[in-house]
């Protein structure tokens, strides 16, 4: 992709797959935004798989390999020392696979429940026609967190722990006005991916990143979550929605979204770390 400046820019992907059960459950305060999850041992999986993908590969966890069969054929297999899994990195099919098109008919779903799905913010601006501001390069403050402490194979009352930690974790951002983007779990932990400034920002929301981010780290002694840690970062974020008009959802991206996600990584549990500009 060549840039209206002239810069040219490689694009790329990977894939993992994996197969098997997984736990299927909704999280969050309907008055803020609700989240679909999935968790479990089967996305611990896809996401070892995922990190020993290079560049342009799909890679297939033992499970994948052992539903395929000789369905796929496999360019060459990797194990995971940490885990001592094995994976394929696939070469092509050798059976057809039919496609399965999306349908072109629209369906109108109904308001109440499309607003428990959108970030109080975002549906305001999309509700009075203002939807094409909210793509837009501004000064930022992500934020990341992640935890432990839940079991969602083996406990029954996972759901409800992760449900109490994400509601309470929603309210901080809320009162000092920022917004829960993103939930991932996988196998080094769960992350919540959070901004201060896009689609409204403060003057001082350095100050906000901050005061949140303690209260975030108070939640381990009231939730069943542990090893809190946090980074923040600051930068110009380009901010907006993306994918499919059918499934889009609000993001924020730019290196410091990046640089705040490695300071979470090397903040020591219970502490939270910032990056000098913050």
């Amino acid at each position: 992709v060549v840039t209206p400046g002239g810069t040219r820019v490689t694009l790329a992907m990977k894939a993992a797959v994996a197969v098997g059960e997984a736990r299927r459950f909704l999280v969050g305060d309907s008055d803020v935004q609700l989240i679909d999850v999935l968790a479990g041992r089967l996305m611990d999986a896809l996401a070892r798989a995922e990190s020993v993908a290079e560049r342009s590969e799909v890679v297939l966890d033992a499970s994948a390999l052992e539903s395929l069969g000789d369905r796929v054929a496999i360019r060459e297999l990797r194990s995971d020392t940490h885990s001592g899994r094995s994976f394929g990195v696939v070469a092509s099919m050798k059976v057809a696979v039919a496609d399965s098109p999306v349908s072109s008919e629209d369906t109108t779903l109904p308001e109440d429940t499309v607003r428990k799905w959108i970030l109080p913010a975002i549906y305001e601006r999309l509700s009075t026609g203002r939807g094409e501001f909210l793509a837009e390069l501004r000064p930022a403050y992500p934020l990341f967190v992640r935890f432990g402490g839940i079991d969602y194979d083996n406990d029954d009352e996972a759901v409800g722990k992760l449900d109490d930690f994400i509601r309470r974790a929603q309210r901080i951002f809320s009162t000092y006005g920022g917004n829960l983007l993103h939930l991932t779990l996988g196998d080094k932990g769960a992350y919540l991916c959070a901004v201060f400034g896009p689609p409204l920002g403060h003057e001082d929301d350095a100050a906000r990143a901050a005061a949140g981010a303690l209260e975030l780290g108070e939640l381990e002694t009231t939730t069943a979550v542990t090893g809190i840690q946090i980074g923040i970062a600051y930068g110009r974020l380009r901010s907006g929605t993306c994918g499919h008009k059918r499934r889009q959802t609000f993001t924020c991206l730019g290196d410091a979204v990046n640089l705040s996600a490695r300071l979470m990584s090397n903040a020591p549990p219970g502490e939270i770390y910032v990056s000098e500009s913050v």
